[in-house]
C-alpha cells in the first residue's frame, strides 16, 4: 500500500503485507457494491422519469 501512495517505509517491507491485500480487497468489495446499488437506483429512477408524461416532456 505504501509503494502506491509513492512512499517508503524502511524496515517493514513485506511485513504487513498479508493485513495491505485483505483491506485492499475489502476496499474494493465496498466500492462494486456501492456502484451497484448506485447504478440499481439510478436504472430505477429512469424507469420512474420515462413512464411520468409531466417530467419526460
Amino acid at each position: 500500500m505504501e509503494t502506491r501512495m509513492g512512499r517508503e517505509v524502511a524496515g517493514v517491507e513485506g511485513l504487513y503485507s498479508h493485513v495491505a491485500l485483505a483491506v485492499e480487497q475489502e476496499i474494493a468489495d465496498s466500492l462494486q457494491s456501492r456502484w451497484l446499488r448506485f447504478a440499481a437506483s439510478e436504472r430505477a429512477l429512469e424507469g420512474a422519469i420515462s413512464h411520468c408524461p409531466t417530467i419526460r416532456s
